[in-house]
């Protein structure tokens, strides 16, 4: 097995089990123009992961102006917010996330984060969920708008080349069905899916993943398997 030399993950679902808040922020907005909302199972297929401009064309307005748009993404990502703000009690990481990220940041092993999410989250992250002591806007990759979102390969490729590295030298992590496409549309080295247990998992014949896991408390095992250390 090829030895890979960095990291890559996908951060809401992945780094951050926050389903539940994106579930609730993107079905209250349904309700509210008047749509039926949708299952888990139909956001983890076709909502979580993708870009804000085609969620709301395909599930609001197919000719949608980019004001429009944007006042969507701002209202979605705003209710999302509010909801930790107003529950903080809720915030969940992961089983093991600190101290994988703790001995990433030790060992000097190259590591990212590459997500859908827009830079009003991003700011949120960084403030309010105390990550800035692993990541900052050097090794955080979102979405700006100048690439293609997931499915497509933009994210991980772009991630990839600012670390210095081919896609096929990234270990990726991913929750959702659109980034495990993202990661082995750019050619991933290997893709781990991991999922909240109350979440169903991205996987299916559609999608291509070495190992799935629910918490990180094993790492170092994965690392190793990897030829990381």
């Amino acid at each position: 097995m090829k030895k890979l030399k960095c990291v890559i993950f996908d951060f809401n679902g992945t780094l951050l089990f926050d389903s539940k808040f994106h579930i609730e922020s993107f079905n209250r907005y349904l309700e509210k123009a008047g749509k039926p909302t949708l299952s888990k199972e139909e956001l983890i297929r076709s909502v979580f992961g993708r870009p804000n401009s085609e969620l709301y064309k395909k599930y609001f307005n197919p000719n949608a102006n980019d004001d429009e748009i944007e006042l969507f993404a701002k209202e979605k990502e705003q209710k999302y917010v509010d909801n930790y703000i107003n529950h903080p009690e809720t915030i969940c990481f992961p089983a093991g996330v600190a101290e994988m990220l703790d001995f990433l940041k030790k060992s000097g092993i190259p590591y990212a984060i590459a997500t859908g999410s827009d830079k009003i989250n991003v700011d949120f992250y960084l403030e309010h969920l105390k990550i800035d002591r692993w990541f900052s806007y050097d090794n955080i990759f979102y979405n700006d708008g100048s690439f293609r979102g997931k499915p497509a390969p933009d994210i991980y490729q772009l991630t990839a080349k600012k670390l210095g590295f081919d896609p096929s030298e990234c270990l990726i992590f991913e929750d959702a069905k659109s980034g495990i496409l993202s990661a082995n549309a750019a050619n991933a080295g290997a893709v781990i899916s991991i999922h909240e247990p109350s979440i169903p998992s991205g996987v299916d014949d559609d999608v291509k993943v070495s190992l799935e896991i629910s918490d990180f408390l094993d790492f170092k095992s994965i690392f190793k398997k990897f030829g990381l250390i």
